[in-house]
């Protein structure tokens, strides 16, 4: 079983210099420090040079690092996407895109029980955002407590129906239960949403073979692997179906 890894809810916040006056060049730089999802080098640098220059007010600060923590967990150095989103928060203590980025980083280091407080703090100031609740499914399943996990995902689905993860995620948890006529249901359904999900044709591919559809879950499997999916696993089942 193979469930995406994807932390969906990385949300980089951009924003202008809320009605200051700045040169052009800063002007740039706020452009490319609001651009790190792209470009997580040039939008760090930018970052820096915002917050080095004790040019801009708090409210801009609190977006800056929030948006260069954002970079620096993209390419995987947590501990400096703590210090900044620490910073945020501090600067910002309402602003759930920084809670919900810094418990994206405490689960990408495994700090699970700190992800989740997070987590409950981001959905305290803004509860109808259905990606952290989605996020928080992802821990609570990390957790092996996979009810409270599809509880999850209800919610998330609840709040947006047209997220396909949400549907790929309880699937492979209800795949986990055992149920595989409801895990087949939301995995049907994460594909319908994204049908280029590499994740879900895995998932699904595995609901099929337990149920006994084999020819099903070879063509999944084969579909997981053409969009990029290299787990060994994978290749072990498709290797075993393909033999007569």
């Amino acid at each position: 079983m193979i469930r995406t890894a994807s932390l969906a809810a990385l949300v980089a916040l951009v924003s202008g210099a809320c009605g200051q006056t700045v040169q052009s060049d800063w002007a740039g730089d706020e452009q490319r420090c609001g651009a790190v999802d792209t470009q997580p080098e040039i939008g760090i640098d930018a970052c820096t040079r915002i917050i080095e220059s004790g040019l801009f007010k708090i409210d801009v600060l609190a977006i800056t690092h929030n948006n260069r923590g954002y970079a620096y967990n993209k390419k995987g150095q947590f501990d400096r996407a703590l210090v900044d989103l620490d910073q945020a928060i501090r600067l910002s203590p309402n602003d759930y895109k920084a809670f919900t980025n810094r418990g994206n980083t405490y689960y990408s280091t495994g700090q699970f029980d700190r992800a989740i407080a997070d987590y409950n703090q981001a959905i305290e100031l803004n509860p109808d955002n259905a990606k952290v609740f989605y996020n928080r499914g992802k821990v609570y399943f990390e957790k092996g407590q996979i009810d409270r996990a599809i509880a999850e995902y209800d919610e998330a689905i609840r709040l947006d129906p047209e997220f396909g993860f949400s549907f790929n995620n309880r699937g492979y948890a209800y795949n986990s239960k055992g149920q595989f006529g409801r895990a087949l249901v939301d995995l049907d359904q994460a594909i319908t949403l994204n049908p280029e999900l590499a994740e879900g044709y895995a998932n699904r591919g595995f609901t099929y073979e337990n149920l006994g559809r084999l020819e099903e879950s070879l063509r999944d499997y084969q579909r997981a692997y053409d969009l990029g999916i290299r787990d060994q696993i994978l290749i072990d089942r498709l290797e075993e179906l393909s033999t007569p």
